[in-house]
């Protein structure tokens, strides 16, 4: 059953959109009224869609929290606002929401609200359904630039199960020159501890990759999968391929969702 967050600071309108939606069948969590509030009910129970209002209480908008659905947490949402300037309209799309509702206070098309997020459910099943086999690493790419050589880049084919990582740390060559990389870039290390060079940005990356890999801090998204993961280092720390690498606070509720969703744990 699916689950479904509204955040919105109205609580007539909340109502009516939550019995409209229990009608269909789908679960729907407490009223958030601020961008706080949604965030600790995100942490208490993920939800799988986020209804989201613009004007919110408190300091923080809708947009604000968007930008973290969108590049941190992975979640689909859809905005339900009374705003239709253009210029909101524009910056709300520039976070790929699955749709953009215009409210009528305190009503809403009851069916239009209906095939809103039935088909932004299709389109998620849809994406997960599509997803690629592997990248393409580039080889010696930024020593070519390095050394001004004219040689065309050389692009590898590997496979996600074969990646141990992706991470925006330093690159350094095969003559030790240490090189930090910029925006759009990343590089990925392989099960076999080869490194290839990726023309993506880590946010880029984690919407496209199967559902093993798992964002543990800005710096490093990981492949929880057993044949590169040797497991976790206290609370703090997890060890891939004997590289120790930090879970920060911002993605450790996320990260011990995923790793209660892909293994069984001892009973405390």
């Amino acid at each position: 059953m699916k689950q479904i967050l509204i955040v919105e600071d109205e609580v007539i309108f909340y109502k009516n959109l939550k019995d409209v939606l229990k009608k269909e069948g789908f679960t729907v969590d407490k009223m958030a009224d601020s961008v706080d509030n949604a965030l600790a009910l995100i942490r208490q129970n993920r939800p799988d869609l986020v209804l989201l209002d613009i004007q919110l209480k408190g300091d923080k908008t809708g947009i604000d929290l968007a930008k973290l659905l969108y590049d941190e947490l992975d979640i689909p949402f859809i905005f339900v606002t009374q705003a239709e300037d253009e210029i909101t309209f524009e910056r709300a799309s520039d976070l790929k929401p699955e749709h953009y509702m215009v409210k009528t206070k305190p009503f809403l098309d009851k069916n239009a609200l209906i095939r809103t997020v039935k088909l932004a459910f299709k389109r998620q099943e849809l994406k997960l359904s599509l997803y690629k086999k592997g990248v393409f690493g580039l080889v010696d790419y930024l020593e070519d630039i390095r050394k001004g050589g004219q040689s065309d880049i050389t692009r590898v084919p590997v496979n996600f199960e074969k990646i141990a990582f992706f991470t925006k740390e330093a690159w350094v060559d095969s003559d030790g020159y240490k090189s930090d990389l910029v925006d759009n870039y990343s590089w990925f290390l392989t099960q076999d501890n080869r490194k290839f060079l990726i023309k993506l940005s880590l946010t880029d990356l984690i919407n496209n990759l199967p559902d093993y890999f798992v964002r543990i801090n800005s710096r490093y998204v990981i492949n929880i999968n057993p044949e590169v993961f040797d497991g976790r280092i206290n609370g703090k720390k997890v060890s891939i391929l004997g590289n120790e690498i930090e879970i920060s606070k911002t993605y450790k509720e996320r990260f011990n969702n995923k790793m209660n969703q892909y293994y069984l744990h001892s009973k405390k």
